[in-house]
């Protein structure tokens, strides 16, 4: 598989994680307050990302596992701010909330890392 493909498919991965926080963030923000909803996906964001991540290295494994979460990290920082914040939110007050954002952001870069390692053997 060559590269560009094989990048389309790391990023197709990291923009199914998004929309699966994204998905938590709207469940969220329907059944329970919005401080329970910055929890409820500070946890799952990292569940989503271990899955995610782990599928990737089982099925195609061409970037490593720093190189795998640093895509899903950049991915998700670049949708929010170009798709939440400036288009559904049109506000950028997501990002001063370390459980909001960044809290989540760093635990999807950390288990993403971790699984990449673990299951490559890195």
């Amino acid at each position: 598989m060559g590269k560009s493909k094989s990048l389309l498919i790391l990023v197709g991965f990291a923009v199914l994680l998004w929309a699966y926080c994204g998905g938590l963030i709207a469940v969220g923000r329907s059944l329970m307050s919005m401080d329970a909803t910055l929890v409820f996906h500070a946890i799952g964001a990292p569940v989503g990302a271990a899955i995610a991540a782990w599928f990737y290295h089982r099925w195609f494994a061409q970037f490593g596992a720093v190189a795998t979460a640093l895509t899903f990290l950049g991915v998700a920082v670049f949708l929010d701010v170009f798709v939440v914040a400036m288009f559904i939110e049109k506000s950028f007050e997501m990002f001063t909330s370390p459980i909001g954002t960044w809290v989540p952001l760093a635990l999807i870069f950390i288990v993403t890392a971790a699984v990449g390692r673990i299951v490559r053997r890195e």
